[in-house]
């Protein structure tokens, strides 16, 4: 079953130890039309192809795993990688979404090609500006911005995700989140990337960035789907 391919793909990607089987497993809804499926997700959805639902119970413990995704589209199945990654995410770190600008980084290294194309162009304007998030404050945001930042908040997830993914390995940035949720990114930072501070770090991330450094799109070895998931 592609899901179940996607699944186990991204959990190695991510050197997630326990991969046993969802349990619950994963639903996942394939809706016929748009209006569909923004009924099942919520208004703010009219510009997005696919969400998923992540819900806890006593302990922490996983009750309710869902992935919508617009089957009227080709951009719906597209996004499924996106948002698997983000129940993934939640397994990777004991039931706990990353924080905000992980948990949409680490989505985006999954997302197609040209998608990842339009988050990059869209920092570079960005970065033409002046206009970026201090890498300290990126990282320490608990809600989305506004949405006049909303493209410069993904187009930067992503390229910081990326730039330390690349700078050593997925499992490495696995345990610079978890780091950071027991002592704080600064303590993170200095262990798993052997930097003095997050100041030194977004140095040496704007000198990748300028230098031309690209996303890293997640390449998974998946047969193209002959059916719906």
């Amino acid at each position: 079953m592609l899901c179940e391919q996607w699944r186990q793909r991204l959990a190695e990607y991510w050197g997630l130890a326990d991969d046993a089987p969802w349990s619950p497993a994963c639903q996942i809804v394939m809706h016929p039309d748009a209006q569909s499926y923004v009924a099942a997700v919520g208004n703010g959805a009219w510009q997005t192809f696919g969400s998923s639902e992540l819900v806890l119970g006593a302990g922490g413990r996983v009750v309710r795993r869902r992935i919508d995704l617009r089957g009227d589209s080709p951009h719906g199945l597209a996004a499924l990688p996106h948002e698997m990654t983000h129940l993934i995410a939640a397994d990777l770190l004991g039931g706990r979404q990353p924080p905000r600008w992980a948990d949409e980084g680490m989505a985006i290294l999954a997302d197609p090609a040209e998608k990842q194309r339009l988050h990059d162009r869209d920092l570079a304007d960005c970065l033409a500006r002046g206009a970026v998030f201090r890498v300290s404050d990126l990282m320490r945001m608990e809600q989305y911005p506004s949405p006049a930042w909303i493209p410069l908040f993904y187009g930067q997830s992503a390229s910081l995700t990326a730039y330390l993914v690349q700078r050593t390995t997925p499992g490495d940035f696995v345990r610079f989140l978890q780091i950071a949720h027991r002592q704080g990114y600064e303590r993170a930072a200095q262990e798993v990337y052997d930097v003095s501070s997050l100041a030194e770090l977004e140095q040496t991330w704007r000198a990748a960035r300028q230098a031309g450094a690209p996303l890293l799109r997640v390449t998974l070895a998946v047969p193209r789907p002959t059916a719906t998931p």
